[in-house]
């Protein structure tokens, strides 16, 4: 299943030993890290709004 994202922000499939999960990323690529978390009952979709408004030398990434 594909769930779309709203412009700018990518949806990226990260798989490790332990687990698959999909990552949201934003921004310059170079830029400052910024962390996103949710809680259990939430997803990461919710912070695609604020991730769109953080300044463009901002790399924000969900996880």
């Amino acid at each position: 299943m594909t769930v779309p994202t709203l412009p700018g922000i990518e949806a990226r499939i990260i798989t490790t030993d332990r687990l698959t999960t999909r990552v949201l990323f934003a921004g310059d690529p170079g830029g400052t890290p910024v962390l996103f978390l949710h809680g259990n009952l939430s997803s990461a979709t919710w912070w695609e709004t604020t991730m769109q408004e953080l300044p463009d030398r901002c790399n924000p990434w969900h996880g």
